[in-house]
């Protein structure tokens, strides 16, 4: 309802969705596609950041704590395609995907759905989906990486 909207008259509205918020008690599931967004709406209501890829969760968190330091190779590509976060990004270089191509959501890929534009992605991506596991204190990640000991590590590359 929000992504039409400039800039000035989005943050209006998402100011007087938190004073409802407020004053009625509730919560919000609010989805987009932007992340300065999410972060305005969770640092401001509370709650976290969850991103989502191809109807899978790919990694959820406090919106700083995401934002500053994803953990799945999705959320950096995110991160990298959101400019105006407004924090040291040091994103600047190469793409962060392998790929362009998006894969079709009626018949998404084995294994970890993102294998197919990952950078990070190995032969172990491919056959094996990710559980979201818990990062720290407040975070969950579905991705191989997050634990030291998985198979990932000594599995093969993607080319």
């Amino acid at each position: 309802a929000i992504s039409a909207l400039d800039v000035s008259l989005r943050v209006e509205m998402m100011d007087l969705m938190l004073e409802l918020q407020d004053v009625f008690d509730t919560s919000y599931v609010f989805i987009s596609h932007d992340l300065s967004n999410a972060r305005y709406f969770t640092e401001h209501g509370g709650g976290k950041v969850g991103v989502m890829y191809l109807g899978r969760l790919a990694e959820l968190g406090p919106a700083e704590q995401l934002i500053g330091s994803p953990n799945h190779p999705y959320t950096s590509v995110l991160r990298w395609a959101t400019p105006d976060l407004g924090m040291d990004m040091s994103v600047t270089g190469d793409f962060p995907m392998r790929k362009i191509d998006i894969p079709d959501p009626v018949n998404p890929p084995s294994g970890c759905r993102f294998h197919t534009r990952c950078p990070e992605a190995r032969e172990v991506c491919t056959r094996e989906t990710p559980e979201p596991m818990a990062v720290g204190d407040a975070s969950v990640c579905a991705c191989f990486r997050v634990e030291e000991t998985h198979e990932y590590w000594n599995s093969p590359p993607i080319e």
